[in-house]
């Protein structure tokens, strides 16, 4: 009776892994995809500035990458929670909070691959640099002429997932920072304009 239970959790558990990889991988895929191309954005910045021998310009050109790759990220995950939102209104799915952070997860996989082989003394720093790029002048900055601290790896994938997890579960709710989602906002645009009447 026990080992029939036990089987009965793991097939939810493969069903509910193999809908989330059904309805989410798509998204998880954009999201590397968005991450490599400001890697590039962020490796040409720093070769700029490191020619120009401006560690200044490294670091700052960096900061702006990493903050122009979060905003994309913001602005992909809040419209997956709030198409969630809609669709769970229609009765088509029911969401999880911490939906943003699963995607995260899975499109940052390759990120902590590349950094638990770096734990392991495995020489890949330069991979996980073309993927990470926007990090690029702050990874030289704290290495300072040195070897870049192992759990720097670690710590750079953290900021994606925060952004994620935050505006996925702000999308879920409908709560809006920004005119660019008062698109996505019809109930509050709505509300505003009869205020103004």
């Amino acid at each position: 009776m026990v080992y029939n239970y036990k089987n009965l959790e793991t097939e939810k558990y493969r069903r509910r892994m193999k809908k989330f990889f059904v309805n989410y991988s798509f998204y998880a895929v954009k999201m590397f995809l968005n991450q490599f191309a400001i890697s590039l954005l962020g490796l040409t910045l720093s070769g700029v500035f490191s020619r120009a021998e401006s560690s200044t310009g490294q670091l700052v050109s960096s900061i702006c990458a990493v903050v122009f790759y979060l905003f994309l990220i913001y602005y992909m995950t809040w419209e997956l929670g709030y198409n969630d939102r809609i669709a769970e209104g229609h009765g088509h799915i029911v969401t999880h909070p911490l939906t943003g952070l699963f995607v995260s997860l899975l499109a940052n996989s390759l990120n902590f691959i590349f950094a638990v082989l770096i734990l392991c003394r495995v020489a890949f720093g330069s991979f996980c640099i073309i993927i990470e790029g926007m990090y690029a002048g702050i990874i030289i900055t704290v290495a300072n002429g040195g070897t870049a601290p192992t759990w720097l790896y670690f710590a750079i994938i953290a900021p994606a997932l925060i952004v994620s997890t935050l505006s996925y579960y702000l999308g879920l709710h409908d709560i809006c920072f920004t005119p660019l989602f008062r698109a996505k906002c019809p109930e509050r645009a709505d509300k505003k304009e009869r205020k103004k009447k």
